[in-house]
């Protein structure tokens, strides 16, 4: 009984140490880069960095929500480790942006994409856009987001999307009037049905949208799916190839 209670510990111990080195390894996928705008440091994650140099190599720029702090919450890391596991089924590099404080009016602490210092927001994209098209080659931009995320994809969804090819939405939907000479991008739009916040927004969204001149089920894909407010990615390999297509 003695020698199996100590066998136990050993075979926890070792599960433990694999469980960390797992993640320690995956981690190291994830490397942190900063850009300069106008003397303010601002950060983002790259993954699979080294697939962006191959050629015609798709690039997804997705905004999480709110965050505490300058570096991915444990959490957060853990789903996108699991978006990023998907992305190598479509040789997609993933950018994880990093906000600001004082974005989100409730709570100026939390690092956020809007609705404030839209302007500082907006031309850190575009200056980080230039940066990956002129480093390596970029067949494809995509633009995703979640939550206080995806309410600032909408924004540059509305003001100029020719940038970006293509934009994938999640439980943050901007009640804005959506500008109807805009290129029609191909996009996909997710929420969940028990959702207290969003799901009003991102049906009023898709009514607009297709009031605009976007096609249901042909450039435009909608799900309202069985969650409430928070970030799935059970159909990614599909929104992805939607996308991309």
């Amino acid at each position: 009984m003695k020698y199996l209670k100590l066998l136990i510990l050993v075979l926890i111990i070792a599960f433990i140490f694999f469980v960390a080195f797992k993640i320690s390894f995956s981690k190291k996928n994830l490397i942190k880069k900063k850009i300069i705008i106008n003397g303010f440091s601002r950060y983002y994650y790259i993954s699979n960095k080294d697939l962006v140099r191959s050629d015609s190599s798709n690039v997804l720029i997705f905004f999480h929500g709110l965050e505490n702090e300058d570096k991915i919450s444990k959490n957060t890391f853990q789903i996108f480790n699991e978006m990023e596991k998907k992305a190598e089924n479509t040789n997609l590099v993933l950018i994880f942006p990093i906000g600001i404080k004082g974005a989100f009016p409730n709570n100026k602490e939390l690092l956020a994409w809007g609705p404030d210092e839209k302007e500082k927001n907006v031309n850190f994209v575009n200056q980080l856009a230039d940066e990956l098209k002129n480093e390596y080659s970029v067949n494809a931009l995509l633009i995703g987001g979640f939550s206080n995320g995806a309410y600032f994809a909408t924004d540059l969804l509305n003001s100029d999307n020719e940038t970006f090819q293509g934009y994938w939405l999640q439980a943050g939907g901007s009640n804005k009037k959506i500008n109807s000479n805009l290129v029609k991008s191909k996009i996909v739009l997710e929420v969940g049905l028990k959702d207290p916040w969003h799901l009003k927004s991102m049906r009023n969204l898709k009514k607009q949208l297709i009031e605009n001149g976007w096609i249901l089920n042909k450039n435009l894909i909608y799900r309202e799916l069985d969650f409430s407010h928070n970030l799935d990615i059970s159909y990614f390999d599909e929104n992805m190839n939607f996308l991309l297509d």
